[in-house]
């Protein structure tokens, strides 16, 4: 049997020799670990639910939202789109966006629903998939023509009413014409309400059915490459001078994800940082168990001394019973923190993902406790006088 081995498996008996012992030295690892663990995975998958809403986003996309000022008209709207796309560079394309809300009606049952106003490049951005019919278009004009979310043909099919393509509904006492029905559509940031629960109308048309076009929003897709901070400060500048009393925000998914990833970055080391505590408690545990250990065990250590162990052998026996101590308490824990962490996640209803780094942040920062706290006992127990520990008291 070689030397490293003997020296785990008398290490490992001892240990078992004394498995009440063992046992609470190993629980407050496996907490620890197990916090450590638990902790940062539980922020990796807080980091990953957040950024799976700006999916729909498009990675290339900007933002403008009237916050206040003048009432800017459509025609004006139409305009200071076309002027925004011809001149900031890097802006492929730009669609501008106007939302209300409103009852929508239909033989006698009714549905609430957003009010959508969008010109063609709405759809070239977010790419809804159709159900049925077409897709409004620039052309329609101030026709009353409008595209059914999908929500909103299941809230009416709900109440008896399948309604198709060429339907007449009743938004607010203005009837319009269905021209398309929608898919079902995931949830996009860059629209201030669902799009399922959307009656998207021409922009133009908004008037004709009654809807404030107060409120609006301008959508740009920026070319492959190109910086969205380059982008936004352009924007800025022609705003300001295009619409010196307006207050706009401009934003990007890159922007809203950075600040995203420092703020789940800081939660992710708070919540570390709170399970290494523990971590340390468990290795204060581990030295004050092994502290004992050496105490109880002066006899042995003198008589291994006596037949010919040196005193490097006496400091790695302890430091291993040490190191297996909390090596199978962080294994333990990995176990224990990877379940709660997606026990937590199922609870939020958040997909799971393991965050690799917690694994090895776990079981590497238990394996440093273990020779952290492990050397001070070892090297007492190497300094220990062999003929003391066989002859006195």
């Amino acid at each position: 049997m070689s030397y490293w081995r003997r020296l785990i498996v008398h290490a490992a008996t001892s240990l078992v020799s004394s498995p009440l012992r063992s046992a609470l030295a190993l629980l407050g690892i496996v907490i620890g670990s197990a916090a450590v663990i638990a902790m940062v995975n539980i922020g990796h998958n807080a980091k990953q639910a957040m950024l799976k809403q700006f999916e729909g986003m498009g990675a290339q996309s900007t933002t403008i939202e009237y916050q206040d000022g003048p009432i800017v008209s459509v025609a004006a709207l139409l305009d200071l789109r076309g002027h925004l796309h011809q001149s900031v560079s890097g802006l492929e394309i730009i669609a501008a966006t106007s939302a209300g809300n409103g009852t929508l009606r239909h033989r006698g049952q009714s549905a609430n629903a957003f009010v959508l106003g969008a010109t063609d490049d709405f759809f070239a951005i977010l790419d809804p998939r159709l159900r049925a019919g077409r897709l409004t278009a620039d052309l329609d004009g101030d026709e009353p023509y409008a595209v059914l979310g999908w929500q909103l043909y299941q809230d009416f099919r709900q109440q008896g009413i399948y309604l198709g393509v060429g339907d007449v509904v009743v938004i607010d006492r203005t009837p319009v014409i269905v021209v398309g029905i929608l898919e079902d559509q995931p949830r996009s940031l860059l629209l201030p309400s669902p799009i399922n629960n959307s009656l998207i109308a021409p922009l133009e048309s908004l008037r004709r059915l009654g809807q404030d076009t107060s409120r609006w929003r301008l959508m740009a897709v920026r070319a492959e490459g190109v910086d969205y901070r380059v982008v936004q400060e352009q924007l800025e500048r022609e705003l300001r001078r295009l619409l010196p009393q307006a207050l706009v925000r401009i934003s990007s998914p890159e922007q809203l994800i950075e600040n995203i990833e420092k703020q789940t970055r800081l939660l992710t080391l708070t919540l570390g940082a709170i399970g290494g505590v523990s971590l340390l408690v468990g290795g204060i545990g581990v030295m004050n168990i092994m502290l004992v250990s050496v105490s109880e065990r002066r006899r042995e250590i003198g008589l291994r001394m006596a037949i010919g162990a040196r005193v490097a052998d006496i400091k790695l026996q302890f430091l291993t019973e040490a190191l297996i101590l909390c090596l199978a308490g962080g294994c333990v824990g990995l176990v224990v923190g990877i379940a709660t962490a997606f026990g937590a996640t199922q609870y939020f209803g958040h997909p799971f993902e393991l965050s690799m780094a917690s694994v090895v942040l776990g079981v590497g920062v238990s394996t440093l406790v273990g020779l952290f706290f492990g050397y001070h006992p070892a090297a007492a127990a190497a300094k220990l006088d062999p003929v003391d520990t066989l002859y006195g008291d």
